[in-house]
């Protein structure tokens, strides 16, 4: 049976915070638009679970903030929460898991190490890496560099890393905060703005231009025609829709100049915060860099309202490796790690959560796609712009904080902006 064609002035694809951002713009703008999402929620990368007996929740995916990520917090607030403060203190360090060291100073040099980098032309990453010869001191850096971009670093475009840290617009951490409650709240704000005209289990198979519109067909045989074109998903996740040719000349070798990344994370609730006593004197451990498993990095994510937390981010090839493996298999993995640091306390956990982010078809993996060594470096700002009537909205692509929440809903606003002046 034949579908009808929806018609439509502005069709989004993608229900994620980029997608949802560019509605709600779209709705005070007035103008008509639809939302196609592949899955059958909204959100993407946010995602919350509630505790078993749901006394506090999980973030399954994004989770930190700081108070210079305007856009986020505004939303935060308008949804009746707060901001609370990660719990910190100024004797607290990073470790790592061999020496058991302070390695602040280290894992600072490893942001620094791209200024000697000449990005006239690009590199791999891990160019910037060669004249470090102490073992040691070349694990810590690649283990904290790979658990921040999810890949590994050999793969990846020193331009497009750098372009990454630069898009960070803030002296502050990016773990000094979290929302007091689920970000759920935040998406299901935004989807509210858009219920009506979100098409939820939707995934775009093709798109075609013809001379005055876009046509989009769906898995389910659905059609959509529309006067402008969001594409408000993963670069990795664009690619793989197949595109009439004017679209494929211009889009696919951008496209295709991203990998996803790969993480898995797991969060642990205790009683105690036995880490606190690591050092017998008044240093605190607020974090664990593992050289033995590179891309295993280990967070104190407690909050000034909630209850002891440590939360694991594995990265890159790690997280490929261990996402293989089975639920129990990992875990046992994971607590060996944990009891080579700290003891036989790591085992005394309250609770234990887990969510992979692994080679997604709709959401990619990992915090986002990254550049590849080889390919255009810079793809992201070309994808940024307005190609006939058609652009990009993801948090890779967005002017700043790449590879956060922030990001991606600045990404959705810009893109209404650039749209609505072609309209």
């Amino acid at each position: 049976m034949k579908q009808e064609t929806t018609k439509t002035n502005v069709l989004i694809v993608g229900a994620g915070l980029a997608g949802l951002s560019a509605g709600k713009e779209l709705n005070k703008l007035g103008m008509n638009y639809t939302i196609v999402e592949a899955t059958d929620r909204p959100g993407g990368k946010v995602w919350s679970r509630q505790s078993q007996k749901g006394e506090y929740s999980f973030e399954m995916g994004a989770q930190f903030i700081n108070p210079d990520m305007t856009e986020i917090v505004e939303l935060i607030k308008k949804t009746g929460m707060t901001l609370v403060k990660t719990i910190d203190s100024a004797h607290s360090v990073h470790i790592d898991d061999e020496k058991n060291v302070p390695i602040d100073s280290i894992i600072d040099e490893a942001t620094q190490t791209f200024e000697d980098i000449e990005l006239k032309k690009d590199q791999p990453l891990s160019k910037g890496y060669e004249n470090i010869n102490d073992e040691w001191t070349n694990d810590v850096l690649r283990s904290t560099l790979t658990e921040f971009v999810n890949v590994n670093i050999e793969d990846l475009s020193s331009i497009g890393v750098s372009s990454l840290l630069d898009s960070y617009d803030s002296d502050g951490d990016d773990m000094t905060h979290q929302s007091s409650g689920p970000l759920k709240n935040v998406v299901q704000y935004l989807e509210n703005l858009s219920k009506s005209v979100i098409h939820y289990k939707n995934p775009v198979q093709s798109i075609k231009k013809t001379e005055d519109k876009y046509v989009v067909q769906t898995e389910s045989g659905q059609v959509y025609e529309a006067r402008a074109l969001i594409l408000a998903v993963p670069p990795t996740a664009a690619s793989r829709i197949e595109l009439s040719e004017e679209l494929a000349n211009h889009y696919q070798p951008l496209l295709d100049s991203y990998t996803d990344g790969a993480v898995i994370k797991q969060s642990l609730v205790y009683n105690h915060p036995f880490w606190h006593a690591f050092f017998n004197d008044e240093k605190r451990v607020k974090g664990v860099i593992y050289t033995q498993s590179i891309g295993f990095n280990l967070s104190d994510t407690t909050t000034e309202t909630s209850q002891p937390r440590l939360t694991l981010f594995i990265a890159g090839d790690k997280a490929k490796e261990l996402a293989r493996l089975t639920r129990e298999q990992r875990d046992i993995y994971v607590m060996s790690r944990l009891v080579e640091v700290f003891g036989t306390d790591a085992q005394d956990y309250i609770d234990w959560n887990e969510d992979i982010w692994v080679e997604h078809p709709y959401y990619g993996g990992g915090y986002g796609a990254q550049l590849v060594y080889g390919k255009d470096p810079y793809a992201g700002e070309k994808l940024s712009k307005v190609f006939d009537k058609c652009i990009m909205a993801n948090t890779e692509v967005a002017p700043k904080f790449k590879n956060f929440m922030e990001g991606a809903i600045r990404s959705g606003q810009t893109a209404v902006k650039e749209i609505s002046q072609l309209l």
